[in-house]
């Protein structure tokens, strides 16, 4: 449950509701709504009988956010040592809070705090103080997660820049969600239809029959296309001479941009049912400069694991059906990717490693395909999603997969399961199992996270297991 203050002051809600209907019955012009707005929040705010004021542009403030109380478990294997095993039992919590802000004329301003620097993991590890004193602060500090513009010049565009939330349409496999993209993006949608018949009598859009056919549900078509350019790395100071600030030569080399293009159809049998598609391509400028760390260029030895960034050029495709199976809400959900640079990219690692006769052809797929029932709506819900995910060594970005799944790790495949219960409106429980073991032995396991990180070489993980317990409060 959010808190909502719109145009201006709780009581002025109605108000908007009145002229949002007056617009639709064509009885005042949309320009005329905003002035009498505008009026409405000054007056608000300049009231002082003592409530709660925001300044006049802002037409409805929206607080929102939640907090987090998980156990988990994780063990992991050594591919280069079987006998060589870790393992993490831990408590940990989390707290993000998140606003809202609608202004007038078509702007938007979203913002959100959370806790833990690390860019795909808002988790605090219990006891983990790092100060050697028992119940420090060290780690609780508040970071920003999110800050971003968005300006809607017309109801089927977008345009939005900061650091914002994912505008792809993806999946865990490819693109954590607490990981957001800092940059611009544009975002287009489009609604052709109905088409084989018309609604009930009111329509779906309450505004009468849309066709002459008796077709009680008709189809209409959602067409939508997203581009994103997102700074991955920026570059440093640079000169031709002697830097007078760091006394040393520093190469010139350019901004490393992640690109992204996506267009996708969502066809809607009814309000319940329907079908998507949404293909994206990724693709990286400039990532072979030559002051960059070895995390981010080249790749290293073939039997570790790499997180470089160079040849890659995926695209994505991801895909769902969801329907009402009686009164039950269901979904059938897969993803697959595949690199087109993956051949390049796994001769990069060869040659890096200097086994030049290593061939790993073929290792550039991933892919998730699984099923999603009913949905977590309210006190008493319950939900139930299983997957099985394939991710090859050379398939994906590293830095971006699922900081959880597979131990944030690729060349692995196993199954995911979950299952949730609502024991309030705003709270809910879940359990979390995955296990995934290794897909060529012969490569290492990508990835920057993992349960074995620790250990010398940061070695290739033949197996995993994973166990989440959380209690969740949304609010």
């Amino acid at each position: 449950m959010s808190l909502i203050l719109a145009t201006g002051i709780f009581g002025a809600q109605e108000d908007g509701a009145l002229l949002d209907l007056l617009v639709k019955k064509n009885i005042i012009s949309s320009k005329e709504a905003e002035k009498l707005r505008a009026d409405y929040v000054k007056e608000a705010v300049s009231s002082d009988a003592g409530k709660i004021k925001i300044s006049a542009p802002v037409k409805k403030l929206v607080l929102y956010g939640d907090t987090r109380l998980r156990y988990e478990y994780r063990q992991a294997q050594s591919q280069p040592n079987p006998r060589d095993t870790a393992s993490l039992s831990r408590f940990r919590y989390r707290l993000r809070l998140g606003m809202d802000v609608d202004i007038m004329d078509n702007w938007f301003f979203g913002f959100k705090l959370e806790t833990n620097s690390n860019s795909r993991s808002t988790n605090i590890t219990m006891g983990q103080t790092g100060g050697g004193q028992g119940f420090t602060k060290t780690n609780n500090t508040f970071y920003v997660g999110q800050a971003y513009l968005k300006y809607t010049p017309f109801s089927w565009a977008s345009l939005e820049g900061g650091r914002m939330p994912n505008p792809f349409v993806t999946s865990p496999m490819v693109w954590y969600p607490s990981l957001y993209p800092e940059g611009f993006a544009q975002q287009f949608k489009y609604t052709i239809g109905p088409f084989g018949g018309a609604g009930d009598s009111k329509g779906r859009d309450g505004r009468g029959d849309r066709s002459a056919s008796g077709v009680s549900n008709p189809l209409t078509v959602d067409l939508f296309a997203n581009f994103g350019e997102f700074v991955y790395d920026t570059a440093a100071a640079t000169g031709t001479g002697q830097n007078t600030f760091s006394g040393q030569n520093i190469p010139a080399h350019d901004d490393t941009w992640l690109l992204g293009f996506q267009v996708g159809a969502r066809a809607n049998f009814s309000k319940t049912t329907f079908l998507q598609t949404a293909p994206v391509f990724y693709f990286y400028s400039s990532t072979r400069n030559t002051d960059y760390t070895s995390n981010f260029i080249g790749v290293s030895s073939s039997t570790t694991n790499q997180t470089g960034i160079n040849d890659l050029a995926v695209i994505e495709i991801p895909t769902e059906f969801d329907w009402m199976m009686g009164n039950t809400p269901c979904r059938i959900f897969g993803d697959f990717a595949l690199n087109f640079q993956g051949d390049q990219r796994a001769r990069s690692a060869a040659l890096a490693s200097g086994n030049k006769t290593l061939n790993v052809g073929n290792a550039n797929i991933a892919y998730q395909v699984g099923v999603d029932i009913n949905r977590i709506k309210k006190k008493g819900d319950w939900e139930f999603m299983t997957y099985w995910q394939q991710s090859d060594q050379y398939a994906l970005d590293a830095n971006l997969v699922d900081y959880d799944i597979f131990d944030a790790h690729l060349n692995m495949q196993g199954p995911v399961v979950r299952g949730s219960l609502a024991l309030s409106d705003a709270v809910t429980f879940s359990v979390i199992y995955n296990y995934g073991r290794i897909v060529d032995s012969r490569l290492g396991t990508g990835g920057a996270g993992g349960t074995l990180n620790g250990s010398t070489g940061n070695p290739a993980e033949r197996s995993f297991n994973l166990v989440q317990a959380d209690l969740e409060v949304k609010f």
